[in-house]
């Protein structure tokens, strides 16, 4: 009898549930507020969209305002607005050099650079996406995820010797359907 009262608890305890959802990306990048200058690429002529099956497409043009060189870290992180303060979410990862990744058919942002000029990207280049698939993100997750979202983006690339670092962010919501 106890061992089926506790295989009886331990189903209940792992059940999970799953809630379908949208993710709404905010139209813009934008300054992190951690100090650090936005990115040096001018993104006003690139636009995000959503279709209603979940998949995000880029359009438009990004013009490169200063030169990328290799190695080139990146750090990106979440943070997820919790009543009322953005904690750190569950998200992170550091790459120690991106340039070295770009063209990597494993890594998550694949679908967008492999369409970019390899490192070093120089000042005064175009980035041109032309209905290009950044993904789907019509997804089934736990309803813990819901909610409004932050990504930030750190990079560190060197000009002339001295390293620099700058961030973007954006914003997109985790919504119910």
């Amino acid at each position: 009898m106890i061992f089926i009262l506790f295989s009886l608890v331990l189903v209940i305890s792992v059940h999970v549930v799953m809630t379908k959802v949208i993710i709404d990306p905010h139209e813009e990048f934008e300054e992190c507020g951690n100090g650090m200058p936005m990115f040096s690429m001018n993104f006003s002529g690139l636009e995000i969209t959503r279709k209603e099956d979940g998949t995000i497409f880029g359009n438009g043009k990004v013009k490169v305002l200063k030169d990328f060189n290799a190695p080139m870290k990146i750090f990106y992180y979440t943070k997820k607005l919790e009543r009322g303060s953005w904690t750190r979410g569950i998200f992170s990862r550091l790459v120690p050099d991106f340039c070295a990744t770009m063209n990597n058919p494993l890594e998550l942002w694949y679908n967008v650079t492999r369409f970019l000029p390899p490192c070093p990207i120089k000042a005064g280049q175009e980035i041109v996406l032309d209905n290009l698939k950044v993904g789907t993100v019509l997804e089934v997750v736990p309803p813990n995820l819901l909610g409004e979202w932050r990504i930030y983006n750190e990079m560190t690339t060197t000009r002339g010797l001295i390293p620099q670092s700058e961030c973007k962010l954006i914003e997109f919501s985790v919504v119910e359907i």
